[in-house]
């Protein structure tokens, strides 16, 4: 069984199942139908902060924006956020750049 130590109540530690076991982290090269898709915040049109000293966009989370800017008011207090995730397909097979 694949397990960790993780931090428990009371400072004790416990073995926990580790849930990444199946994912392959960095061990061997992928290969296959691979898409490389844009970040989510892209994908969205979502503005970014850095993180100072994260060397990866994106560490820094989202600011607040207007929630109609990426959801339709339904009525009744309900919002449904558009679904923009795969919007970027689209443009790639219209040649249309992001």
């Amino acid at each position: 069984m694949y397990s960790r130590v993780t931090p428990g109540a009371a400072g004790g530690q416990v073995d926990a199942p580790d849930i990444f076991h199946h994912w392959n982290l960095g061990r061997v090269p992928v290969t296959g139908n691979v898409v490389d898709e844009p970040p989510w915040w892209e994908k969205y049109d979502l503005p970014i902060h850095p993180l100072d000293g994260v060397s990866c966009k994106g560490g820094g989370g989202v600011p607040a924006v207007r929630l109609d800017s990426i959801a339709e008011y339904e009525g009744q207090g309900r919002w449904r956020a558009r679904n923009r995730g795969n919007d970027w397909l689209l443009a790639a097979d219209n040649g249309v750049s992001e």
